[in-house]
């Protein structure tokens, strides 16, 4: 029975299939009801011509039985296996959400790139599931985006264990072949060597670098050219790519893409360790050329990065053009393994460029998660304080200069611009990321002296704890006679370090800022409904106030959905593709970042959302952005 018939219908007795939601080479996944739970399920089908032979059938069996046993709040959970006559089907439990792929796909369509600290935490959270199913002796062997989605909780939960292998027995999904997808997969995966848990990390670090980039390590045009790659070349540095990534960012991500498994993070839990530790920049990157070090490798720098002085890592060494015809052999080895792999695909595996969708693709549902990240200009930092005719006052210093050794922890700010009544003010930290309780960075106008930009002092300042750019001040709040932005370094006790900083011009305003006005609630008056009563910004985040009529928003429950003008209120829920956000608390919303908004959107939008996220539509209202 081919997939598309089984729309409307049941199967097992019990799972009535409603959509398909995406196919693969091995399957088709559909969204489904099952009546007797009353929820709703994924449903994969295992293609016909699989689902005839036995022994893929008998090996499939028992790897669905031992990832029905895993239990962890990132890895999704299997319901069910079991058959409908001679088609085979495994039964998910049904994730609202946006695959990772997806959202890595929107991103780069509008030139941006995911926020560096998402992207670890993502990867920390992928990393905690991998480890605990290597626990169990599961290696999954096809980590990649497509197999990662983000629920609305902005959790990810991994996907499709389909291929793994349990460690230590001779099952295995297509014996002999090399599985995956080529753009994630490990060297010695390719090679056709022994699998163990270090090939799954290698992916991960294939996608952290893919999230961070805004590409993988390794493009081509076709799937042997790939591998090839893997096996033999060196990842770009990814501060090529995007210089605002921290060092120890960029020291974990080649960590986990080292050629040989043993210079990789032994562990899953070692390598989501790494990552976490950069949030309290307590990850210490050891010198170059140690057993635990990087490789050496050039570092791109911005001109203020040479302004600043930081040490320079030395670049790779080359190698030897006599030693070279090894890896013409390799790479003759590797077009072999890739003829053999290609035939076991077209036999029934999973193609390199046809992969399984598994239960990736759910619902459709767009999380809105994402943070433009800017990536500083290129133009040559200010090292201090610019002194014009408006620039800060210079009065006796109250803290300890800085000593003249370099490099010392600076910022610079390197541009401001007016969007929407809120300046954005991009910068790079030199020597440190910002963290609430470390080095942070100080904002202030001009009309604040430096001594009272930092405790103890008057002020007034704003405390920045984030990647560029800041959108903690607006127009309205400019205090009369300013005329620049300055930024210092701040001390975990929040006093400052003298002459670690500089100014900028504050742009020129052709027109004052129109004020924000409600639109009127729809003339819906009776059930529950939605009204956003006022919308300001504070500190980089969106205050929406809200009133709720007929019913109090509880999550799981009736709640309230939350969207930008640019998404229809039909996209506002499920089905649909957002983005939105949900919302089961007392106001104020605050979950909506400034820069989470679309170039286009000009009001923030409310409707009342029903338990599974469908929307009721002519429930709610919009009000424009200030």
């Amino acid at each position: 029975m081919s997939e598309p018939t089984w729309i409307g219908r049941t199967i097992g007795g019990r799972y009535q299939i409603e959509e398909l939601l995406g196919q693969g080479g091995m399957s088709a996944v559909y969204k489904a009801t099952d009546p007797n739970l009353r929820r709703v399920v994924a449903v994969k089908i295992i293609h016909p011509h699989l689902s005839g032979d036995q022994e893929f059938v008998r090996r499939f069996e028992e790897e669905a039985a031992a990832v029905a046993q895993l239990r962890h709040p990132n890895i999704i959970q299997v319901h069910d296996f079991s058959h409908d006559g001679g088609t085979y089907f495994i039964v998910f439990e049904f994730v609202p959400g946006e695959s990772l792929q997806d959202w890595l796909k929107r991103l780069n369509e509008s030139g941006r790139r995911m926020d560096y600290k998402e992207a670890a935490a993502i990867a920390a959270g992928i990393a905690d599931a991998l480890h605990y199913a290597h626990g169990k002796g599961l290696v999954h062997r096809d980590v990649k985006p497509a197999n990662v989605i983000i629920n609305v909780q902005s959790q990810p939960i991994l996907m499709d264990f389909g291929i793994a292998k349990i460690v230590g027995g001779s099952q295995h999904t297509a014996t002999g072949a090399v599985l995956g997808t080529a753009r994630y997969m490990s060297p010695e995966q390719i090679q056709g060597q022994r699998i163990d848990a270090r090939t799954d990390i290698y992916s991960l670090g294939v996608m952290l670098f893919e999230m961070v980039s805004g590409r993988a390590p390794f493009e081509a045009e076709s799937a042997m050219t790939l591998m090839m790659m893997h096996v033999q070349d060196t990842p770009p540095n990814v501060n090529d790519l995007r210089p605002d990534v921290p060092a120890a960012l960029a020291y974990v991500i080649d960590k986990a893409l080292a050629k040989n498994p043993a210079n990789r993070y032994q562990s899953a839990a070692e390598f989501a360790a790494a990552l976490r530790q950069l949030d309290t920049a307590s990850l210490r990157i050891p010198p170059v050329g140690t057993s635990a070090g990087p490789q050496p490798r050039p570092v791109a720098e911005t001109p203020s990065q040479q302004a600043a002085a930081l040490p320079v890592v030395p670049s790779k060494p080359k190698i030897n053009p006599l030693l070279k015809w090894p890896a013409i052999v390799g790479g003759g080895l590797v077009i072999l393994l890739f003829l053999y792999f290609l035939g076991s695909q077209l036999l029934g595996g999973q193609g390199a460029n046809d992969p399984e969708i598994g239960a990736t693709q759910t619902a459709g549902l767009v999380l809105a998660v994402e943070t433009a990240t800017a990536v500083p200009p290129t133009s040559t930092r200010q090292p201090e304080i610019i002194e014009t005719a408006t620039a800060v006052p210079t009065p006796q210093p109250t803290n300890t200069p800085r000593p003249t050794a370099t490099p010392l922890p600076e910022v610079v700010i390197t541009g401001v611009t007016v969007e929407n009544g809120v300046y954005v003010i991009d910068y790079e930290t030199i020597g440190y990321i910002p963290q609430t309780d470390q080095l942070h960075v100080h904002l202030f106008y001009n009309t604040t002296s430096i001594e009272n930009a930092g405790r103890p002092g008057t002020g007034p300042y704003t405390m920045i704890d984030h990647p560029a750019p800041s959108l903690d001040f607006t127009v309205a709040e400019k205090p009369e006679g300013a005329t620049q932005i300055c930024g210092l370094v701040a001390n975990p006790d929040h006093t400052i370090q003298l002459e670690s900083g500089n100014c900028f011009d504050l742009p020129q305003l052709d027109a004052p800022q129109a004020q924000p006005t409600a639109v009127p609630l729809p003339t819906a008056t009776s059930g529950p409904r939605v009204q956003i009563t006022n919308v300001t910004a504070d500190n980089g985040r969106y205050l929406i106030n809200f009133q709720t009529f007929g019913y109090t928003p509880v999550l799981p429950g009736m709640h309230v959905h939350f969207f930008f003008n640019t998404v229809t209120p039909e996209n506002a829920g499920v089905p649909g593709n957002g983005p939105w956000k949900l919302y089961g608390g007392p106001s104020p919303f605050t979950e909506w970042t400034v820069a989470d908004r679309p170039a286009n959107a000009t009001q923030m939008c409310a409707l009342v959302a029903n338990p599974d996220h469908s929307v009721q539509l002519n429930t709610g209202n919009c009000v424009n952005l200030p």
